[in-house]
This record gives C-alpha cells, structure tokens and sequence, in this order.
C-alpha cells in the first residue's frame, strides 16, 4: 500500500565527518608541517523515499554508508546538506516551530532496531525499564502501566512476561534481539529502521526474528527501512531495494526487477556472486579492484575504478540517479532510458 506522499523522505541528503587534528598533528605543525583536517564523504547527495506500508531494503558491501543513511533517516545522524521530511513536512521547519517536547513526541514514530542485541542494551536495567520507559517519560502511559504495558510488548514479540524483571545479560541474543524490537514498539511507531538487525544472530534465528517483523508488519501496519548486507534476507523481505556504493544509491526498483535483471554494473556483479542454492560448482570471481576511500572519493562516477564497462565521462562526470522504466532508477553513463 502506497500513498502519493511518502512516508519517510531526504532529499539531496548528504553526510560528511570531520576529523580535527590532534595533538600530535597540532605539534608537526608549530615545527612547520601543513595542517589539515580529514573529511569522511559518508553519504553523498542521496534522496529516499519510503511510502507507507512498504519494506525498503537497503544493500551494499561494508562501509558503504548504509548505516549512516539508516541514521540519518532516524534523526541520529544530523545531515550536512539536504533536507529530511516526515509524513509531508519538513524536519527543520518543524523542529523550529514546535516546542522541543512536543518535537521529540512527534518524531517518536521513527525508531531504529540496531545490529547489536547487547551492546544497544543498557547492562544495568532490567527489561521492564528498558522497554517501559521511553513510553512514560513521553506521557504515553503512567508509571502504574508500565508493568502491564511491558507484559503485552512482550508477549508480542514472543517472550515470557515473567523474564520482565532480568538483566540483557541473562537473555540469549534471540531473546535480546525481540527485547530490542519490544523496546521500539513501545512508542507505537509506524516506521522502523532495522539496521542489520538479524545479522549478529544465528541462521534459525535469523528466521525467526525475520518472520515475527514480517507478523508485525501484518498487525501493526508498520513501514520498513530494512539495512542489510545479506541479499538473501533482503530478497525475502523487501517490496523496493536501493543498492548503495560509497555513499552514492547507484540502483532502486521493485526486489524482483533488482534481483531478476539489475542494471547497475555494481549491482550485477554484487549478485552474481551472491550464493544460490540451485548453482553448484561455480567458480568466485570478486568484483576487481578495492572500494576506494571515503576520505577521498573518485571523481565521476564512484564505482568507475572498478568497473570493466566504464566510459572515458565514467571519470568526469558523476551519473544522476534517472528513471530508466516504471519504478526503476538506475545512476550509469551506460544505461539510458529504455535500461539497456
């Protein structure tokens, strides 16, 4: 189900981390070295939407930014250029004309589920208070319900009530993995953004966590931004898939345009060696080359270093993000608009 107003949005969102030199740095420096600061392009120029009720799978290989996005979208990461929208308006304009707590209520329905089981988990609370709390600090229940409230996340997500009252430290990282996804229920969201959310855990739990977001997506009517680097969970879950590359979506279109015929250079070579069952005995060949640095980015198109059907423009001019067909977005020299 698709509204003509998209949920979540960015638009021309970018991200940049700043490195301040250090004290060693700021000693070369009074004996004559130049002195500069390193400046990590994490996310570049990347616009998002996320209609209601959809799953949007977000791909790409380690350290391409995905995360970042991820909390860029949450309101985590604040953006160094570009602008964030949430149900139709736009965060800034909003964060300054409401009063901070009723800014932070409103934005409530965004939360994040992390990769981290334990780690996102604060080791000194016990799961009522971790679950319980953000709901009555935000005057969505009192502090008498929060017992009961609790009681019913938990049952949601397919844990005992009764472990209510023990530390993440006693919980298997299944069991911290629904406790993770209690606690962002709590304040009654209609998107979460899952961060490799199944990834530290084993193959059948995998699964299981995998089907109850699929169960809650079903009862909740939730949205999803769903970041992973496992393709084979992202085919299973996601109406739309968006494959990052250094910061830059070079492929958005409905999972099974993306998965049955991709575009992209990087796309193609990224799921030509992603496992099947049905290949046997197929010899790996990886994508050639390195992923260059974000510190410093190539000019053009990011991936044309790497790429065996780059153009000579490949390493001027950086390809838009253009339609190619209904639904399909493609950022190459080599593909126009019939996606050939």
């Amino acid at each position: 189900m698709q509204t003509s107003t998209p949920l979540l949005e960015l638009r021309e969102g970018s991200k940049r981390f700043v490195k301040k030199p250090d004290a060693a740095a700021r000693l070369a420096h009074l004996l004559g070295a130049p002195l500069g600061t390193q400046t990590v392009h994490a996310v570049d120029r990347v616009s998002l939407a996320v209609n209601r009720g959809e799953v949007v799978g977000l791909v790409g290989e380690s350290g391409c930014g995905k995360s970042t996005l991820g909390r860029m979208a949450a309101g985590l990461h604040g953006l160094s250029e570009g602008e964030r929208w949430w149900q139709g308006e736009n965060t800034a304009a909003l964060q300054a004309r409401l009063p901070a707590a009723a800014y932070r209520r409103h934005m409530l329905g965004i939360q994040m589920v992390f990769q981290d089981p334990y780690a996102s988990l604060n080791p000194r609370l016990r799961v009522q208070q971790i679950v319980g709390e953000a709901p009555v600090a935000h005057g969505m229940a009192r502090a008498s319900e929060q017992q009961e409230l609790v009681a019913g996340l938990l049952r949601r997500v397919g844990l005992d009530p009764q472990l209510m009252r023990r530390f993440p430290h006693q919980f298997s990282g299944g069991q911290r993995a629904r406790i993770g996804i209690a606690r962002a229920l709590a304040v009654r969201p209609h998107l979460l953004i899952c961060d490799e959310a199944v990834a530290a855990l084993d193959v059948s739990i995998q699964a299981q966590v995998i089907n109850l977001f699929m169960q809650l997506r079903e009862e909740l009517a939730l949205t999803y931004l769903f970041i992973s680097h496992d393709l084979g969970v992202v085919r299973h879950i996601s109406d739309r898939v968006l494959v990052m590359y250094l910061g830059r979506v070079v492929e958005s279109a409905p999972a099974e345009d993306i998965f049955g015929e991709p575009l992209h250079p990087y796309t193609q070579g990224l799921l030509a060696e992603a496992p099947r069952p049905e290949v046997r005995r197929k010899r790996f060949v990886a994508i050639r080359g390195e992923i260059p640095s974000p510190m410093n980015p190539p000019r053009g198109c990011h991936f044309h270093p790497r790429c065996d059907r780059a153009l000579p423009r490949c390493a001027q001019e950086a390809p838009a993000l253009a339609p190619v067909a209904a639904g399909r977005w493609v950022a190459c020299h080599r593909v126009d608009a019939r996606g050939d």
